[in-house]
């Protein structure tokens, strides 16, 4: 087996793992739940309709005005339904946790790549001794 190939066996053995993690569980769950819930599916949808259609008018030469106006109000409401779903504010927490754990891994592999330790890399954003003495996150 050649070195490209061990690395990407255990770059899949990474991946795997990820998977295996709660955080990835429960941005998983999250995720189907956003799916099946018909409620925010159709405000999402009311969205994209009213931002297309918002777009479509404002990309004419000649605008109508009320017709922007109520492209733009439709957009807001339905992006204000949006925002109160508990279904996508479970899914907003959870996708900012594995994107959290997406950059320090990202971190620990940048870091190794410009020939930091990977033992040494902390979680960027949380230098231990302060921002002071610190030459920038990774």
């Amino acid at each position: 087996m050649s070195s490209d190939d061990k690395i990407i066996d255990m770059t899949r053995a990474l991946a795997r793992a990820i998977q295996m993690d709660e955080r990835y569980k429960i941005f998983k769950e999250a995720g189907d739940a956003s799916d099946a819930d018909k409620a925010l599916q159709d405000a999402v949808g009311r969205f994209n309709m009213a931002r297309m259609n918002l777009n479509e008018e404002i990309s004419k030469t000649e605008q109508d005005g009320p017709k922007v106006a109520k492209f733009n109000e439709e957009m807001q409401r339905a992006y204000e339904e949006v925002k109160a779903s508990e279904t996508m504010a479970a899914y907003e927490d959870a996708h900012k946790d594995m994107n959290k754990l997406m950059v320090y891994v990202n971190a620990i592999l940048s870091g190794a790549i410009n020939g930091e330790d990977p033992d040494e890399i902390g979680e960027p954003g949380e230098c231990a001794d302060g921002c002071d003495s610190c030459s920038g996150c990774h």
